[in-house]
């Protein structure tokens, strides 16, 4: 798994603290925070980058109008 090149060891670790740091209950809702969070993040990237692919899809097209004519 590679995450921020966090192992699986490592994150396994990571939990443990957390959990013995914070309450389970507590370690449970900043995790769905956590997971919300990381969801609108991919979400986000995956728009930029598809708006960049249509951005150079229209480049192109305009290129290839402008030489025929």
């Amino acid at each position: 798994m590679i995450l921020l090149f966090i192992g699986t060891g490592e994150l396994l670790l990571i939990i443990a603290v957390t959990v013995l740091l914070l309450s389970p209950e507590k370690a449970l809702v900043y995790a769905r925070q956590l997971g919300r969070f990381y969801h609108k993040v991919v979400k986000l990237i995956a728009d930029i980058r598809s708006e960049i692919s249509l951005t150079d899809i229209d480049d192109k097209d305009n290129d290839g109008s402008s030489r025929a004519g």
